[in-house]
Order: structure tokens, then C-alpha cells, then sequence
């Protein structure tokens, strides 16, 4: 889970108008599957000047998102520039985390979360934020990851990480792009 949220978030440039003062705006995905019985939304409100976005992510238990499992929700400085691939579509994305929080979404999940001291609490209540910056799977403050990043038709769509493009330093930003996982503008700011 947390893998796609760095994901998503590292791939946040906008839109594939030339002119970036209209990349501002709320973004949704749709409902996606993201591996061993877990799915997700997320949604991105993006402000360009002076250089932030907000990203909220809320993980469900079924295909539908319906049963909820978690919410997180980061902040982070973004900065764009175009790929030199010749593509005016493609973007290079770079995200550096500000703060991450994370919520349990049910009762169910609160005793879970308790249980497992997840991130090294066993005090959670639902839907009751703690900062987990650095915890767990989260990273620290001032942490940079380096993404690709295509927009076509007010979507965006991310890059695919690997093992070779795990995105930790711009020679290893992911190449090739995740059709599978769309963003589609909801409004602009």
C-alpha cells in the first residue's frame, strides 16, 4: 500500500497544456487494485505557485471501494520540467515529502491497527490522524522521489517504479508509463 502511495505521489505534475498555470487543480483515480486484496483512491489537489500539493489516499478491502481500510493523507513540494524525450506530454515530476499522516478507517481497523502497533503506536482511534513521517514505510522529511509523469486530455498517468527505476535519484526515475492507474482532473484551482 504504501509503495503505491510514493507511486502516486512522486507523480504529480499535471495535465498536457503547455501552459503550467493550468495544472493546478483536484485530480481523482479511479478505483485500482493494488495487490494482495487491497484497493485504493487518491486524490490530489495541486498548486503550482508557490510549489505544493496535498494528496489524500483512502484504502478499501473490495473492488467496489466500499469497505474502508485506512486514510492517508501527505504534503509535499513539487517541481516539473519537460522530459527531453520529445513528448510534450511527458513530464519529469520531482516530490519532496513535507508530512505524512495516517488514519485507521473502521472500527475493525482501529483494533488492528492496536494490535500490530502499527508504525509503533497502539493508541489509534478512528479516523484520528498521526503523524507517520519517517515511520514504517513512510519517508522522512526532505526525502526527494524523482518521477516521470504523462498528461493527455486533463489525465495524468505515472510512471511505473522497478527495481531499477525506483525513483531515489533522477538517473533512476521510472521510463515507461502506468496506463492502468489514471488521474482525471476534477476542477481547477
Amino acid at each position: 500500500m504504501k509503495t503505491l502511495l510514493l507511486i502516486v505521489l512522486s507523480g504529480l505534475s499535471l495535465s498536457a497544456m503547455a501552459d503550467s498555470s493550468n495544472l493546478d487543480g483536484k485530480w481523482r483515480s479511479q478505483c485500482t487494485s493494488i495487490g494482495q486484496n487491497f484497493f485504493e483512491i487518491g486524490e490530489i489537489e495541486i498548486y503550482l505557485t508557490p510549489g505544493y500539493m496535498n494528496f489524500f489516499e483512502s484504502y478499501y478491502l473490495d473492488d467496489k471501494c466500499s469497505v474502508p481500510f485506512s486514510f492517508e493523507v501527505a504534503s509535499a513540494f513539487i517541481t516539473m520540467s519537460d522530459a527531453p524525450v520529445g513528448d510534450k506530454t511527458l513530464k519529469y515530476v520531482d516530490v519532496t515529502f513535507n508530512q505524512f499522516l495516517e488514519a485507521p478507517a473502521s472500527p475493525t481497523m482501529v483494533d488492528k491497527f492496536n494490535e500490530k502497533k502499527n508504525c509503533g503506536f497502539s493508541d489509534w482511534k478512528l479516523g484520528v490522524y498521526k503523524d507517520v513521517t519517517g515511520l514504517c514505510h513512510f519517508p522522512g522529511t526532505g526525502t526527494t522521489i524523482y518521477n516521470l509523469n504523462q498528461f493527455k486530455d486533463n489525465k495524468m498517468m505515472i510512471g511505473i517504479f522497478d527495481s531499477d527505476h525506483d525513483g531515489k535519484t533522477p538517473e533512476r526515475r521510472p521510463v515507461i508509463i502506468n496506463e492502468n492507474v489514471v488521474f482525471e482532473r476534477l476542477r481547477y484551482q
